[in-house]
């Protein structure tokens, strides 16, 4: 069997997160500056992750796709997390006053073009926060819709925020995906922002729960012990 050599050889060969990014450096160090930056602008078919709440069953995610927010749902959405956090905190007029300020300047930024669109990650355990299960904030999908928890963000605990969350969209999932990205995202940040503001179903290769943020930490308190 030859060896796997090019961006998409090496995904194909099972490679993925922190391992993939490694080979692929490793490749492009041998080579010089023109061949190495074309490198890392090939584009490749490649197995990354997005977390996401969804009230909608797995199966019929799995069926159907499923798209991102529309302005409309944003203005909704945060109406109703507000009314929520309101009723939560049983806070008093002028502070709900201040909650409709913050919504009006978080909707000024959700109008932005680029707002809406996908990101994603090659790094499988950032999506449900295992790699710092001790971070209250958790992984991707307890920060979806991240504009619903950035509007949240420091006026309610941990706690309520999640509540909040889980009330509106549901429980955070892990949803695996074959998708085109450049080779340089592979390498790069967490954070890949795609062009696409849907996914369909043949892009979909699994969706899983995310473990309980209590049960993320004493799995990986028990793997150190060990």
């Amino acid at each position: 069997m030859r060896e796997a050599t090019t961006p998409q050889q090496l995904i194909d060969s099972g490679l993925s997160g922190t391992a993939l990014a490694n080979a692929i450096l490793g490749r492009w160090n041998k080579l010089p500056e023109p061949r190495a930056r074309a490198l890392l602008d090939q584009e490749v078919e490649a197995r990354v992750w997005h977390g996401t709440r969804r009230q909608e069953s797995i199966e019929d995610l799995k069926r159907n796709g499923f798209c991102s927010y529309t302005k409309e749902q944003a203005v909704d959405w945060l109406a109703e997390a507000s009314q929520r956090l309101c009723e939560k905190l049983k806070a008093g007029p002028r502070v709900c006053q201040s909650l409709d300020r913050r919504r009006a300047s978080i909707l000024l930024e959700v109008s932005q073009p680029y707002r809406g669109k996908f990101s994603v990650t090659g790094i499988e355990p950032a999506t449900c926060g295992e790699d710092e299960p001790e971070n209250l904030m958790g992984g991707w999908a307890d920060r979806n819709p991240e504009f619903v928890w950035d509007f949240l963000y420091g006026r309610a605990t941990p706690k309520v925020t999640d509540e909040i969350l889980t009330e509106m969209f549901g429980r955070p999932l892990k949803v695996e995906l074959r998708v085109k990205v450049k080779t340089q995202w592979l390498v790069g940040p967490q954070d890949i922002q795609l062009e696409q503001r849907c996914f369909k179903p043949d892009e979909i290769v699994n969706i899983t729960p995310c473990p309980p943020k209590v049960k993320r930490a004493r799995a990986i308190r028990k793997e150190l012990k060990e």
